[in-house]
């Protein structure tokens, strides 16, 4: 799964809705280590915007720690809804990979 992908499921699952997300953009460098098979471990960076209740978000949080994926959780800020009858939730964070 991509790290899109797992963060959308892992949203679904905690019954969480995203409002946006956004992937910093990559620079993909075709080096003599990857020509030799050698793995580097590099990282992706993401903002995640959720909205949900307390209970929803926290679980979120924990399922993120729990993914397949190495994922981890830079920053997070709570601010409650327009509405008063929600939380929103702003998550910084990075994602790794081999390349």
């Amino acid at each position: 799964k991509t790290v899109i992908q797992t963060l959308e499921a892992i949203a679904i699952l905690n019954q969480a809705s995203i409002s946006a997300i956004q992937i910093q953009p990559l620079v993909i460098d075709v080096s003599e280590t990857q020509s030799l098979n050698v793995k580097e471990l590099a990282e992706i960076s993401f903002t995640l915007n959720l909205e949900g209740n307390y209970n929803n978000l926290t679980s979120f949080i924990k399922q993120v720690q729990l993914a397949s994926r190495l994922i981890t959780i830079e920053n997070l800020v709570l601010n409650r809804s327009q509405s008063g009858q929600s939380i929103l939730l702003s998550v910084n964070g990075k994602a790794y990979y081999l390349k």
